[in-house]
């Protein structure tokens, strides 16, 4: 998980078994709550793939010069991007 500056919210990607190629957007509701979602997919996109067993460890980071996400999702696996502002 990692916080997402331009859109006041956090990201967050398992990628294990069923959660594969869903990012969910977690934001701050009313009072002590939080609303979450699963980010859309637009046309074109292509969806992250399978994680390893033990998850992303840490391989979910936003960069604030590009406005998005890098994912790395296994050792093995396409570094994909998610970009969240223009």
């Amino acid at each position: 998980m990692d916080y997402d500056p331009d859109n006041d919210r956090f990201l967050f990607y398992d990628g294990r078994g069923s959660a594969m190629g869903r990012v969910f957007v977690i934001k701050a509701s009313s009072g002590n709550t939080y609303d979450m979602s699963l980010m859309p997919v637009t046309v074109g996109s292509v969806k992250p793939t399978e994680t390893t067993p033990a998850g992303i460890n840490s391989n979910f980071k936003y960069v604030p010069r590009l406005k998005g996400f890098i994912l790395l999702p296994r050792r093995s696996s396409n570094l994909f991007f998610i970009k969240t502002a223009q």
